[in-house]
């Protein structure tokens, strides 16, 4: 692979991890293993544990470790999406939509079918996934502008 290739595939694996483009990124390769979970700074999920006959929007609540990347958390705190990974300076932050499609200018034309509150839209970056599956424990979305699955697993 060439460098501009590799720099091509970089770039769009930040912005697929990242759901607000306007914050500012660490891009070092030198840097440091990310922290345990304890020092992250992840905010208090002072909400019970969702039960799986739950909509997806009750289930979405709370914090989310990916299961190939253990530096890469998500976390849904009402209609807050906040993001953070290696690399990454701090978190991300944006408001987000649940709907029955894509809301933003990217995704909302593409021919997908209308499911009840199964895309997260954020409008302000851009980028939608669609709710694969939620429960208690796991969730597992698709990335609308690739179609790539992204697997979480919930932390406390």
């Amino acid at each position: 692979m060439n460098m501009k290739t590799t720099s091509i595939l970089i770039l769009i694996t930040i912005q697929a991890l990242a759901c607000n483009q306007s914050s500012q990124r660490q891009t070092r390769q030198d840097a440091p293993e990310v922290p345990p979970l304890q020092q992250h700074n992840l905010p208090a999920n002072n909400t019970d544990e969702p039960k799986p006959s739950q909509e997806p929007s009750a289930l979405l609540q709370g914090t989310w470790q990916h299961k190939e990347d253990s530096s890469n958390y998500v976390v849904f705190q009402g209609n807050l999406r906040k993001e953070t990974a290696s690399g990454m300076a701090g978190w991300d932050e944006e408001e987000f939509t649940l709907s029955d499609v894509c809301l933003n200018e990217s995704d909302k034309n593409k021919a997908t079918k209308k499911e009840d509150g199964r895309y997260i839209s954020c409008v302000k970056s851009d980028l939608c996934w669609y709710i694969l599956s939620v429960d208690e424990h796991s969730l597992t979305l698709s990335y609308m502008a690739r179609g790539n699955n992204l697997a979480y697993r919930r932390v406390k």
